[in-house]
């Protein structure tokens, strides 16, 4: 069985790729990309480049989807291939006119590339499965204080990107409906993990990324409040509920939250840093050039935590214990063999 993954080279969707190959050594994966994979990307893919085919191409791209059509071998498909950051190719179309120029090739990878890959899925004899790959963001700012956030609760994406991903799901949703297609969608949390890296498509620096980078480095963190919080997942737990989906076969519902579940202030979570960092230094500051800026008054809405037991009713998955993922990515950051400093 092989499975198709849009966007593998990037950081999720590499952590998706290789726990799916290590999970199932018999099986096959076929990464599509607009990049090749970087050096870091191969030696991270070492240990399954054999089984590993890359493809280096647009999801625009007509000729790439007609070259794929009709293969009887892609059982499995998961569409990552995103640009979360379009607010920063938004420019002004003149003075005291702020517009979209700039951003039109981003709209047009979120929401038509994910329309290709859907009507190219129908195409695919076999097919079993396949999962879209949306984000929290979808929710509103806003909402009541220690409920998480539920699947059916109300979605009100403020920005671009976010509108982008609500599109892409509800093709998704109507392809699934009306198509007859084996699709669901995720929405994901304040991802972390191995694979992080800013690229052209992503410019997100999520909170355990920054204290650990910096508490490696030496360098002290510079924080806006101890009290901010999120609800923090590492790539491979997302990984390990995206393969859950794929193989399930009670699959209710059009859209799943993959998250923690519950929230962790930026104090537990430089805790849970100085216990593998025990050098790690913080300062308290409001000036710019902040490593982690969680304002404290965000504690609901996307901000706070996710309701998670719609995947665990389907599928049984569960997330680890932050400690624990967290403990995991720093040794991937600090590299093989080598002790905490």
């Amino acid at each position: 069985m092989t499975l198709l993954v849009t966007g593998g080279n990037g950081f999720v969707m590499s952590n998706l790729v290789l726990r799916w190959l290590v999970d199932a050594p018999q099986e096959q994966a076929i990464i599509v990309d607009a990049s090749p994979p970087d050096e870091l990307a191969r030696a991270f893919f070492a240990p399954v480049a054999p089984r590993l085919a890359f493809i280096t191409s647009d999801v625009l791209s007509e000729a790439l989807w007609t070259g794929l059509a009709g293969r009887e071998d892609i059982q499995y498909v998961v569409h990552g291939a995103t640009i979360t950051s379009i607010e920063r190719h938004v420019h002004a179309e003149g003075p005291g006119r702020p517009g979209l120029i700039g951003a039109q090739r981003s709209i047009d990878t979120n929401i038509a590339g994910t329309l290709n890959v859907l009507s190219w899925a129908q195409s695919l004899p076999d097919l079993r499965s396949l999962v879209n790959v949306s984000s929290g963001s979808v929710y509103p700012e806003t909402g009541p204080e220690g409920t998480p956030l539920a699947e059916d609760g109300p979605v009100s994406p403020s920005g671009i990107y976010a509108i982008t991903k609500y599109t892409a799901e509800l093709f998704t949703a109507y392809s699934a409906r009306e198509l007859g297609l084996r699709a669901v969608s995720v929405r994901l949390s304040g991802v972390f993990g191995p694979m992080d890296r800013q690229t052209p498509a992503r410019d997100v620096t999520c909170a355990p990324k920054a204290v650990a980078q910096r508490a490696l480095a030496g360098e002290v963190v510079r924080i806006r409040s101890l009290e901010g919080i999120g609800d923090f997942i590492q790539a491979g737990d997302v990984a390990t509920a995206i393969i859950a989906l794929l193989k399930a076969d009670g699959r209710r519902h059009p859209v799943y939250n993959v998250a923690a579940g519950e929230t962790a202030t930026i104090a537990e979570l430089l805790d849970y840093t100085r216990e593998k960092l025990p050098g790690l230094e913080y300062t308290l500051t409001q000036q710019d050039g902040l490593d982690v800026d969680y304002d404290p008054a965000r504690r609901s809405g996307r901000w706070g935590a996710y309701d998670i037991s719609r995947i665990h009713a389907d599928t049984g998955w569960r997330p680890r214990p932050l400690r624990q993922s967290l403990h995991e990515y720093i040794d991937w950051l600090n590299g093989p063999g080598e002790p905490p400093p």
